[in-house]
């Protein structure tokens, strides 16, 4: 009950953030395969899987020690961005974890006001973290503490951010459930030192995960951008629709729609201990990036597998985000306790 005071107050203390304004946006990236293929986002998932720790703090477990993680994504134009980690347990203390975000733009030409190219230059964004968590029963709380940094020419920042994560493990009925309060943090220099601080995309997610008794498949939703309700922002240079007498056509009620905005849908189906197939929706995604003028679009729509040959665990993961294409993720992971158990 304190936990669940505490968090409400948390929430009810924050401000909304409206997108395009906020520094290190990179921080909402999905950088694990598996993640992708389920949605982009999921903070459940209660297994040896070190890459679900950057996604909720809670979910780091004595399972993962001596985990390895490498992740890579094939991103939109010839941006590329991923994700290394590393888990290692302490007895008594918990299960703690070490890594990296980077995101790399690229080559791009350097203008001057006038159209002028003046060479090309580059721009990075890097997170560093690291966190620990530990259980109190079926419950087990994480935190997750990240040195941000960017770079734009020759313009920097640096921040940092906070993660804070509960999960609620049910293992007889095979649930789990999650809260994370994510980026919580500040802009500590600027990119311009005479412009203002810009807020890091703070976001509260909430979300739960089942897997059958009787079927091998594992669901999860996640609802996410639980501290700004309303997710459909209107344009103001929209002209309004007409019918044939030139009255202007009323808009649709847009409450659902905003409603589910905020839930992201996964599935796993488990074939085995060595081979998962996965599918995801987010409809926010979906809504966004869909084509206009036509009945269906795959934007939102994700999938992706996953796979054990012998030592190292491989996901794959298809994340649609319009007609043009959308992404292909890579993670690889393995365990250094395993090459040790057959000296």
């Amino acid at each position: 009950m304190r936990f669940i005071v505490f968090i409400t107050i948390i929430i009810a203390n924050l401000y909304a953030q409206i997108g395009g304004r906020n520094v290190y946006d990179f921080l909402r990236l999905t950088p694990n395969a598996r993640v992708s293929a389920l949605g982009g986002t999921n903070i459940t998932t209660f297994d040896k899987d070190l890459n679900l720790a950057w996604y909720n703090p809670a979910l780091l477990n004595d399972t993962m020690n001596s985990g390895i993680s490498m992740n890579i994504v094939n991103y939109l134009t010839d941006i590329t961005y991923g994700y290394s980690s590393y888990a290692h347990t302490f007895q008594n203390i918990g299960t703690a974890h070490a890594g990296i975000h980077y995101v790399n733009y690229g080559k791009m030409q350097e203008t001057d006001e006038l159209g002028n190219v003046n060479g090309q230059f580059s721009a990075n964004d890097i997170a560093f973290v690291s966190g620990i968590a530990r259980d109190f029963g079926n419950l087990r709380f994480g935190t997750n503490l990240k040195l941000l940094y960017s770079t734009i020419q020759r313009f920097n920042s640096l921040g940092f951010a906070l993660d804070f994560g509960g999960v609620w493990n049910f293992p007889e009925q095979n649930t789990t459930l999650g809260l994370v309060l994510k980026n919580m943090g500040t802009q500590v220099t600027q990119f311009n030192k005479n412009a203002p601080k810009s807020p890091i995309p703070f976001e509260a997610q909430l979300g739960v995960s089942h897997r059958l008794k009787y079927l091998p498949l594992r669901f999860s939703t996640t609802l996410v951008q639980l501290q700004q309700f309303r997710l459909i922002q209107k344009d103001p240079n929209k002209k309004p629709q007409l019918d044939l007498a030139g009255n202007p056509i009323p808009e649709k009620n847009q409450t659902f729609d905003n409603i589910f905005r905020h839930f992201v849908f996964g599935g796993e189906f488990l074939f085995s201990q060595n081979f998962h197939v996965r599918v995801g929706y987010n409809h926010m995604r979906h809504q966004e990036l869909k084509t206009t003028g036509t009945n269906f679009s795959m934007a939102g729509w994700a999938l992706g597998f996953g796979m054990r040959i012998k030592k190292f665990y491989f996901d794959y993961g298809y994340s649609n985000y319009h007609a043009v294409g959308g992404t292909h993720s890579f993670s690889l992971i393995t365990y250094i306790k395993s090459y040790r158990q057959n000296q």
